[in-house]
């Protein structure tokens, strides 16, 4: 590699290309377990799936979560699909994420969901719904964030995890109280 930090990238950036093309072709099934620690393994695709089966259960848009199971095919009109590749700085980290954007849109509700199905480091997989909904008297907007990962297990991993999901919690109000 020597000192030529574009002699990293070109692997890198092939390695995000090759996943982002098997999701575009084969959707959820698709995309390829990945490891994460000694002996470990990731399922992205089954951990999305299960996410967006729970959300799809208290909405009346099934139709629209159901396409996102079945895609590339089965594809409701209107809906438009984005795909993203970024970097965010995770745990003073690097951290390239490959995300697919879905959304549709009506006179009187608007639904936009991401799924990050592919995380280089931290955690697994992410999945985002959120909405609006005109209700009588004003607008109804909804929320949800499920997020993977198999870094806070073992002893103490229960509290944890309840002291991630009350520390996204206030972060995702504040943000919600400023929309």
């Amino acid at each position: 590699v020597g000192s030529d930090p574009n002699a990293v990238n070109v692997p890198l950036r092939a390695m995000l290309k090759s996943r982002y093309e098997a999701y575009r072709k084969s959707g959820l099934g698709g995309i390829a377990p990945y490891a994460r620690g000694w002996l470990k393994q990731s399922f992205p695709g089954k951990e999305l799936a299960l996410a967006i089966n729970e959300t799809m259960t208290g909405t009346r848009r099934r139709d629209f979560f159901q396409a996102l199971l079945n895609y590339p095919t089965g594809q409701r009109p209107g809906m438009a699909h984005r795909f993203y590749w970024f970097k965010r700085t995770v745990e003073n980290r690097p951290t390239f994420i490959l995300a697919h954007r879905a959304e549709i849109q009506s006179s009187d509700a608007a639904l936009l969901t991401e799924e990050q199905f592919y995380v280089s480091h931290s955690y697994n997989a992410n999945f985002i719904a959120g909405g609006c909904l005109a209700v009588r008297g004003g607008t109804l907007v909804f929320y949800v964030n499920r997020s993977f990962t198999d870094q806070v297990t073992g002893w103490m991993g229960g509290l944890k995890q309840e002291i991630g999901r009350t520390e996204m919690l206030t972060d995702i109000a504040a943000n919600l109280r400023r929309v």
